[in-house]
């Protein structure tokens, strides 16, 4: 097992209402990111998850990438969108985390380089 994995088996250790979740929609924003990404891990992977993922990304070839191991999980779904536009869907969400941003490590370094 990877320190990564080991780590977000940790997670599920701490003392997080995770009950709250049951038979939730979670939307998560960002979710090709680094923080989304690993949010989309902890609960895709958690041992008694009755919930369902929704993953928001804008690059679909990266989502599949990241998370290959869920896409034909019937409680995981990657939606390809631009958070800065509007969402068209009739899932209702029970929670949304808001994990999207404008940050680039690639511009941030072009940025320094100058």
């Amino acid at each position: 097992m990877t320190p990564y994995l080991k780590d977000i088996q940790k997670i599920y250790q701490e003392a997080i209402p995770w009950e709250q979740f049951r038979n939730c929609n979670i939307l998560i924003t960002g979710a090709t990111g680094l923080i989304g990404s690993c949010l989309v891990d902890i609960l895709v992977n958690h041992p008694n998850s009755s919930w369902k993922i929704y993953a928001i990304g804008r690059n679909k070839e990266r989502a599949s990438r990241l998370f290959r191991k869920y896409m034909h999980n019937n409680d995981f779904q990657f939606i390809q969108a631009d958070i800065g536009k509007p969402l068209s869907t009739s899932i209702p969400f029970h929670f949304i985390i808001h994990a999207a941003s404008n940050a680039s490590p690639n511009y941030f370094v072009s940025i320094q380089l100058r």
